[in-house]
């Protein structure tokens, strides 16, 4: 067992330099890459595997297990792709023959949409925010981002002060694989981030080395995700709002109600960073109710029978 697990360690740390050294990997994305081979490497240890020894079916099973204690498709094929990039590093390096991940099927479960808030719920938030403190101030500028914008909470956290460009009123984000992109942002959110960088930052600074980070903790250190998701559920919750409610859901709010208010679908894609516009026309399932609507009062034969 010693040895099928030293084995284990030394080829998931060769591949790990690898993605870092090599690849340059984002820090997020190696992460995931570590905790979904670390898994796998454990349910191989269990099965007395080594490295080379791994087969299709093993991986099968591996999979199948991993659907019955409900992984979520997403992150299934995100398993899946670490994987075969693991074996692929494998044989290319001449430590495997072939790689036995093959075509590995993902099973298409019934895709989980993701939930917006109502316009009612986010100006519940808005108005549940206090303006004393300068960590509210920066709370309202962060919310109003996400929401004005449709920003991810990784492009809060990482904007700098050359992101803004105040004269257009626009973002310039660099998203998921680098991709660059301007964002506009509306006057609600410019007058938050006014407020924000006027008054409220220089008192989270508090003398320390300033950054170039837009958005800071109590403490003057770039603000982190964790620390947006606890003020987002803590405003929710002054306002009452009974829902699991975390920063994508002001992203998701964004981009219904932009598509509820007729915009189009190409246009909220480039707005997002979707590289697909498959992945934006989720959106279009979530608002039923309107598309009833549209063919009840515009269809020529509903109209007749009203």
């Amino acid at each position: 067992m010693e040895n099928i697990r030293s084995k284990w360690e030394k080829i998931n740390e060769d591949f790990i330099n690898f993605l870092i050294f090599e690849k340059g990997v984002s820090p997020n994305t190696l992460n995931a890459y570590k905790n979904d081979i670390r898994q796998l490497s454990n349910f191989c240890m269990d099965m007395m595997l080594c490295p080379e020894n791994v087969k299709h079916e093993h991986l099968i099973d591996y999979s199948e297990k991993l659907v019955q204690a409900g992984l979520k498709r997403a992150s299934m094929s995100r398993k899946v792709s670490s994987i075969n990039h693991f074996f692929n590093f494998l044989k290319n390096n001449e430590m495997i023959i072939q790689n036995p991940v093959k075509e590995l099927v993902v099973s298409r479960g019934k895709r989980s949409l993701p939930v917006p808030l109502s316009i009612e719920d986010i100006e519940k938030i808005f108005k549940s925010i206090g303006d004393k403190s300068p960590e509210e101030v920066r709370d309202r500028a962060i919310f109003e981002l996400l929401y004005s914008s449709g920003l991810r909470v990784s492009e809060i956290c990482s904007m700098t002060f050359n992101s803004l460009l105040w004269d257009e009123q626009l973002i310039r984000i660099t998203g998921k694989g680098n991709k660059e992109r301007l964002i506009p942002f509306g006057d609600y959110a410019a007058q938050a981030l006014k407020n924000y960088l006027e008054f409220a930052r220089p008192k989270l600074l508090k003398g320390k080395k300033d950054t170039d980070k837009v958005f800071l903790s109590s403490r003057g250190r770039s603000i982190s995700r964790q620390m947006i998701w606890i003020s987002l559920k803590r405003a929710a919750k002054a306002a009452a709002i009974g829902k699991d409610i975390h920063p994508h859901t002001l992203r998701h709010s964004f981009a219904t109600h932009l598509l509820k208010g007729g915009a189009d679908l190409r246009a909220v894609q480039e707005l997002l960073g979707h590289s697909s516009i498959s992945t934006t026309e989720i959106y279009t399932e979530l608002d039923r109710d309107t598309l009833k609507e549209v063919i009840k009062t515009c269809h020529p034969r509903e109209k007749m029978n009203e």
